[in-house]
């Protein structure tokens, strides 16, 4: 598997996600970031991970993230090999060590106010 450059958000200003994850990443003992991770079903089903999510929807289980990209969650969450290939290459390359996979309800606590 590979690993390359996604669309600018120009070109795919939306995805929508299956088999879907969120994960947190904390930057310090006070901050965290949230991601999307699965499998892209708008650009043929390859794996994705988003950039940091800015705010989020619960009614429409859509979100936008620093890039300007909307996410849109389909179905249940889930797991794919390809996304989370696609998971831990990012995390490599950002040296992220530490990551914890977080359900819906406390995404949502955290995530209610967008950040600036």
């Amino acid at each position: 598997m590979s690993i390359w450059q996604t669309s600018p958000v120009s070109q795919t200003p939306g995805i929508q996600l299956t088999r879907w994850s969120i994960f947190e990443v904390p930057y310090d003992e006070h901050d965290s970031s949230f991601h999307f991770v699965g499998v892209n079903i708008t650009e043929g089903g390859e794996g994705r991970v988003s950039s940091e999510i800015k705010s989020f929807d619960r009614e429409t289980l859509s979100g936008v993230t620093a890039s300007g990209r909307r996410y849109s969650l389909v179905g249940k969450p889930g797991h794919s090999m390809d996304a989370m290939y696609v998971w831990n290459s990012w995390k490599y390359i950002n040296k992220v060590s530490n990551e914890k996979e977080v359900d819906l309800d406390y995404f949502c606590s955290k995530i209610s106010t967008p950040r600036e």
